[in-house]
């Protein structure tokens, strides 16, 4: 099987049935410098033009256009992402259709995380994967928590100067409920 690199990725030769084994390969730069001008190139690609002439499914499209369309700092879930193309709990789909994108394709991924504000593995980059992404959202303004996690998702955390965070998931209002207890109790079939 032929191979070769090309932008960070390493493509492999059509395996069965025309089928094409991408896998990324980032290394992260040994110095300081070198790490920041990954995250400066990363970013700038964002603000290019993307490269429509790349074979993407419908849904992909759907996934890069909406992604394209955040605002640098601006963190989204994955949930809201498939909520905005229209495949509500498509969740785990809108991670997949982006893996196939290094940092420097100018589709900003990094702005999609995990529901409770949390960094994905990043399998597919290799080892500097969450280094990598953690600096691009840090470039941008983001915030995190001590315990690694986006810090406008965490409850009491001060809200780090940037972008907003759009959620799918909905934050109920405690309401009175006029069974024993005087709020809203998750466990009361009445109050769900």
């Amino acid at each position: 099987m032929d191979s070769h690199t090309a932008h960070g990725r390493e493509e492999t030769a059509p395996t069965t049935a025309g089928q094409t084994d991408m896998r990324l390969s980032v290394t992260l730069g040994d110095t300081p410098q070198d790490q920041h001008a990954q995250v400066a190139a990363a970013l700038r690609a964002c603000s290019e033009p993307f490269d429509a002439r790349r074979a993407l499914t419908e849904f992909q499209a759907a996934v890069v256009h909406c992604v394209r369309g955040l605002k640098p700092g601006e963190v989204v879930t994955y949930g809201w992402v498939a909520e905005q193309v229209r495949s509500p709990g498509g969740a785990i789909a809108v991670g997949q259709a982006l893996m196939p994108f290094s940092p420097f394709d100018g589709v900003p991924w990094w702005r999609v995380v995990l529901a409770g504000g949390a960094l994905t593995n990043f399998k597919h980059l290799g080892d500097p994967g969450l280094p990598l992404v953690r600096s691009l959202l840090m470039a941008e303004g983001v915030g995190f928590t001590d315990d690694g996690r986006v810090a406008q998702y965490a409850e009491g955390s001060p809200v780090a100067s940037g972008g907003g965070v759009r959620s799918s998931r909905k934050k109920r209002e405690p309401q009175p409920c006029y069974d024993p207890h005087e709020t809203v109790q998750l466990s009361c079939y009445k109050c769900r």
